[in-house]
């Protein structure tokens, strides 16, 4: 199972996220406004988004 994350205002970055890579993607809604953030914490696969 992946998790994701949507940050905001306080939450830009998880330092203890292990970085695997970034991907943009396209959404019916527009661009977001960062790319997505893959990786692993704890064990655990996650993606975060900045907003």
């Amino acid at each position: 199972m992946t998790l994701a994350i949507i940050g905001g205002t306080g939450l830009n970055q998880i330092s203890e996220l292990t970085l695997s890579g970034e991907q943009c993607l396209a959404t019916p809604y527009g661009e977001p406004s960062a790319p997505y953030v893959i990786g692993e914490l704890n064990g655990q696969r996650l993606i975060f988004l900045a907003r």
